[in-house]
């Protein structure tokens, strides 16, 4: 062989062997998924009675901290009112007048 020959087959065999470590070091890798559990498979909601609720909680990893919120409303009247978890106190306090949703939402 000559020595072209011989580079082309040695860049040739270089790019495979990077090709395939890449291949194989992607095929081991495992992604990191969310767990969706809670999107696909939901809690029972309350479909009737007159006070109902809805809770949420929102992980900030930037925060390393996990907030709560929950929405209670009254189903004939329609008045609602807007609560957060506060740590300090150690229980449910409602959001400002501000934060909450109008009388008539729809309207």
């Amino acid at each position: 062989m000559d020595k072209l020959s011989q580079r082309i087959l040695a860049i040739s065999l270089s790019i495979m062997g990077l090709l395939l470590c890449t291949t194989l070091f992607i095929s081991t890798v495992s992604p990191s998924h969310a767990s969706n559990s809670l999107i696909t498979n939901p809690p029972p909601a309350a479909e009737t009675g007159r006070i109902l609720m809805d809770y949420t909680s929102i992980h900030v990893p930037s925060e390393d901290k996990t907030y709560y919120e929950v929405l209670v409303w009254d189903s004939v009247t329609g008045i609602s009112k807007l609560y957060y978890f506060n740590y300090d106190s150690k229980m449910f306090v409602k959001y400002g007048d501000n934060v909450q949703l109008p009388r008539n939402p729809l309207d």
